[in-house]
């Protein structure tokens, strides 16, 4: 895993394959303590999406405000009630313009994960999600994670 980069109290750091962004991404909502909100076009059910969506449910049942929202088409692979023990447990759980032919071409394709207002991550719940796995050279990968010391603002 890289070390950090610092700017005042914000720390940037690149997670350079799926295996650090998710572990990363896990022990996050582990320890979250009031809030995680998830937002991604692809999710798909099996590794990560199985591991992801049980860490959101332990979140959950502690307590902590659980708010997921995905695309319809990038997570079309998912079965209706993949979802169904999170919400359970609490969790709010939504499809962003689930498919129909008028509005396929408008999606979402926003990742971003936020939790207790201080990390934020971006990246596909699918594997495998390393740069190179994917096709892509090394130093294309899209997985960060940002750490406000002071919270994000809002």
């Amino acid at each position: 895993m890289q070390r950090a980069a610092t700017m005042g109290d914000t720390s940037f750091q690149w997670l350079r394959t799926g295996d650090e962004a998710f572990s990363a991404l896990i022990a996050a909502i582990e320890g979250a303590r009031s809030c995680v909100c998830l937002e991604t076009y692809i999710y798909a059910p099996k590794n990560p999406g199985g591991p992801v969506r049980d860490a959101l449910i332990r979140a959950a049942r502690r307590g902590v405000s659980v708010r997921v929202l995905i695309d319809g088409l990038g997570s079309s692979s998912l079965d209706e009630g993949f979802f169904d023990p999170l919400r359970l447990a609490g969790g709010e759980v939504r499809v962003f313009n689930p498919l129909t032919l008028r509005r396929l071409p408008v999606r979402s394709h926003r990742k971003l994960l936020v939790i207790d207002r201080t990390f934020v991550d971006a990246a596909p719940i699918a594997g495998p999600q390393s740069p190179q796995a994917a096709g892509h050279r090394p130093g294309l990968g899209h997985h960060w994670r940002v750490q406000c010391g002071s919270g994000i603002p809002g």
